[in-house]
């Protein structure tokens, strides 16, 4: 999904140059298609007309000799009679396949008339409207684009937190991460540092290993960003933090150590936080591993639980 979203950003026109003639492509086979099958439907009716002419002919040649048949004197009036219906009708058939042979010909094959009617209908409105066909056809990514566009701090946040997954893979296998973790009370508490109220939280990613516990909060912020940003993302994981310390008094029952992190991928200045370190992401598994605070196993174990039920 982030390498489809980074390619409406990055190279959009390329991108619609590339759905565009993959689009025309496909229209213009459907159209070919249809008139593959128009033509085989034509030649079909072709050789069924034929046929059919030959044996109209056949009938026709008959008609003669029946008629001589049916005029043939019966001293029954009702046979006279039901002849002279057979003649008439006879004569009538003889005169209508005199005037119009191919006619009576193709009737009988009004549903493959109709079926090559419709190919040529079909195929018509395709090469008729081509471009507006190819227009609506692109058109989710025009507006993909605007939504991309309306959401790009998302999506900038997406690629920050992608980049920070992609290096805490690189960890021992004594640390598990957690992504995207939720904590929250069952009503708001009072936090007396900044004296205001917290009830829950979101926190990108959870460290846990023998060197501790880290919270990480992902920021692909420009420095201008930082700078005039009415909230610190020191003081959300902060906030995060002090969140976690409390969940895990109530469940511990004993101080545990957490580390705050803010974790950058562009260049921005450093903001000095007494309770939050700042690095970038190539920072940050150093400063994980060279932390000296030592968990249990017991108490990873017993923290990655847990955790496993916040997710």
């Amino acid at each position: 999904m982030i390498d489809e979203i980074r390619k409406i950003i990055e190279d959009f026109s390329g991108l619609l140059n590339k759905i565009t003639n993959k689009e025309k492509e496909s229209l213009s086979l459907d159209i070919k298609v249809l008139k593959r099958e128009e033509i085989k439907l034509s030649d079909e009716l072709k050789e069924k007309v034929s046929l059919k002419k030959t044996q109209l002919l056949t009938e026709k040649r008959l008609i003669p000799t029946l008629i001589e048949n049916y005029s043939e004197t019966s001293k029954n009036i009702f046979i006279k009679l039901l002849n002279k219906m057979k003649i008439f009708r006879l004569k009538k058939w003889l005169k209508n396949l005199n005037k119009n042979l191919d006619g009576l010909a193709e009737k009988s094959f009004r549903k493959i008339k109709k079926k090559i009617k419709k190919m040529r209908k079909l195929y018509g409105n395709l090469e008729r409207n081509y471009d507006s066909i190819i227009e609506k056809r692109v058109a989710y990514l025009h507006k993909s684009r605007k939504i991309v566009n309306k959401n790009i701090q998302v999506y900038y946040g997406a690629v920050g937190e992608e980049a920070v997954i992609r290096e805490l893979r690189f960890l021992p296998d004594s640390y598990t991460v957690f992504n995207d973790v939720n904590l929250s009370f069952s009503r708001s508490i009072r936090w007396k540092k900044y004296n205001e109220y917290v009830k829950s939280c979101q926190i990108d990613h959870v460290v846990v290993g023998p060197s501790g516990i880290f919270l990480l909060e992902t920021k692909n912020w420009s420095a201008k960003t930082l700078r005039t940003a009415r909230f610190t993302p020191h003081h959300q994981i902060e906030r995060a933090g002090y969140i976690f310390y409390i969940k895990a008094i109530n469940l511990f029952r004993r101080k545990i150590p957490i580390q705050n992190i803010v974790v950058t991928l562009g260049r921005v200045p450093k903001y000095k936080h007494q309770y939050v370190q700042q690095l970038t992401v190539k920072e940050l598994n150093a400063y994980i591993l060279g932390k000296s605070i030592k968990l249990s196993s017991n108490e990873i174990v017993r923290i990655e639980n847990w955790l496993r039920h916040q997710i």
